[in-house]
């Protein structure tokens, strides 16, 4: 079959992705322990993200593309892809939705924020009707996040 697909765009976005995977693998760096508590509050505290857990944003479904799957054209809605390494040093993706993308780009930007405020921080910025429904989808997506490695646990107070 002869299918017209967007090479240059396709190309750059499978690099960086695999550029991106690689990177984890071979970083030196190893989640923070010093000044962590790994089973801290994660709402009333401060998570600490792993420096080994970055977001990836395309329109590409590149974690899918192999032997088997080339696709024709890139998907109309960005697809966010979180790549991070585990405790166990096994690089892994996680697929994020637009809010949950959102939540990791907020608290890679201000990494002083607790939970409880970037929750805020969201449903002002979203507009959302009940701030708590927010605040909890933001609580069950950090403890998800912890357990994956992607959150190495709560600052510990100076």
């Amino acid at each position: 079959a002869n299918r017209r697909i967007a090479w240059p765009r396709l190309a750059l976005e499978l690099a960086r992705w695999e550029w991106l995977e690689l990177v984890r693998e071979v970083a030196e760096e190893e989640s923070p322990v010093a000044g962590v508590d790994p089973a801290g509050d994660l709402v009333d505290g401060v998570p600490v993200l792993s420096p080994l857990a970055v977001l990836h944003a395309g329109h590409w479904p590149v974690h899918r593309i192999g032997p088997d799957f080339l696709p024709a054209a890139p998907e109309p809605q960005p697809r966010f892809l979180l790549v991070y390494r585990d405790r166990r040093d096994a690089v892994r993706f996680l697929e994020l939705n637009a809010a949950s993308a959102q939540l990791f780009t907020l608290l890679r930007e201000q990494p002083a924020l607790a939970g409880r405020a970037a929750a805020a921080a969201l449903a002002a910025a979203w507009q959302h009707p009940d701030p708590a429904v927010v605040l909890a989808g933001v609580a069950e997506t950090l403890e998800g996040w912890r357990a994956r490695d992607i959150i190495a646990g709560s600052r510990l107070s100076d």
